[in-house]
């Protein structure tokens, strides 16, 4: 779907996003990240504080950068040691073309979905890749 498209029809983020978004807390291990990519087959995991607000995102790539850095020592870190601390996101009121915008101007695959008190409630993929249900 194209912005013009989304404009039009008055989509918010919360017409396009898929939820319940697949999270872990910032002190589980990456034997759990993993774990979890593989069992819900995702890449991406939204990472919530102990109050359950977003406070990072931690992918693929982040896990790949992580073990050539740390080889098997990779075992001994938790999420919060290699997450990306710095998170885009959006509410599910915002205007979807913006949401979209906003994804391509910072080069985003995903921009989490967040309520009022900032927790995750799904998640926004850029247009042409797959989204799969996380529950």
């Amino acid at each position: 779907m194209t912005s013009t498209t989304a404009a039009a029809t008055g989509l918010r983020a919360r017409d396009l996003m898929t939820q319940p978004p697949v999270t872990c807390g910032t002190s589980a291990s990456m034997d759990a990240v993993l774990r979890v990519m593989a069992e819900y087959d995702c890449g991406t995991l939204l990472v919530v504080d102990a109050t359950g607000r977003l406070a990072g995102i931690i992918a693929e790539d982040d896990v790949c950068r992580a073990m050539l850095e740390f080889g098997t020592g990779l075992r001994q870190l938790s999420v919060k040691d290699i997450m990306s601390p710095q998170v885009f996101s959006c509410s599910p009121d915002d205007a979807a073309d913006v949401a979209q915008e906003i994804m391509r101007d910072l080069h985003l695959g995903r921009l989490p979905v967040t309520d009022k008190l900032g927790r995750p409630v799904g998640v926004m993929w850029m247009a042409g890749q797959t989204a799969k249900s996380s529950v």
